[in-house]
């Protein structure tokens, strides 16, 4: 049985936990850089910067809005030879067909159609919907409720914000934002944050 850390102690670190404990996998502990001692009676074992010193082998990124963060923390752990597993709640509705990469947590009521990709390290939170054919990139974060209409593609590095909604064949770039609640009928270049309905440039994301 794979030794897995949780990298990150808050809200969704916390989440991953209880997921790991439901599906009888073993948790070392958290490592998190800003807190010691435990949280929720699980250690929290060191920081990001002794990852190789730890008694695992596995890991999984529980830091949640912070992508730059996640993906930083995400190549450090690789570095120190750890492998990312996915963390998927059993209430996920995902087809055989979908092709799914490492260090994923996708949570419950989520749904994951025919042919869809997803690269690794993404967090899809409940009740998000990826149709078919869609393809995310790596440390993608899907908010609560975010639909994804089919044949969908979102660069690396993207927030799709809660209940936000994305038209078939749109490409969304790498690094950028959707707002909450925003309805996305257009492209969205690289580095952009949209919002509203329709969705519009609003700035880009430096």
């Amino acid at each position: 049985m794979k030794k897995i850390i949780i990298i990150g102690a808050g809200t969704g670190g916390k989440v991953i936990a209880e997921m790991l404990k439901q599906q009888g996998r073993e948790l070392v502990g958290f490592v998190d850089d800003n807190k010691e001692g435990e949280v929720d009676g699980i250690n929290i074992i060191g920081k990001t910067d002794n990852l190789s010193e730890l008694d695992a082998d596995s890991f999984v990124i529980g830091i949640g809005m912070n992508l730059k963060a996640r993906d930083l923390v995400f190549k450090k752990a690789i570095d120190a030879g750890l492998e990312p597993v996915n963390v998927i709640d059993e209430k996920a509705i995902i087809d055989k067909t979908a092709k799914i990469g490492k260090g994923n947590i996708i949570l419950a009521g989520s749904v994951i159609g025919h042919f869809a990709k997803i690269g690794d390290n993404c967090f899809i939170f409940s009740n998000s919907i990826i149709e078919h054919n869609c393809e995310l990139g790596n440390n993608v974060q899907l908010a609560p409720g975010a639909s994804l209409a089919g044949s969908i593609k979102i660069g690396d590095n993207t927030l799709i914000g809660i209940g936000a909604n994305i038209i078939e064949e749109i490409k969304i770039g790498e690094n950028s934002i959707v707002g909450a609640g925003a309805v996305v009928l257009n492209d969205v270049p690289d580095n952009t944050v949209v919002a509203g309905v329709p969705a519009k440039e609003l700035r880009k994301n430096e």
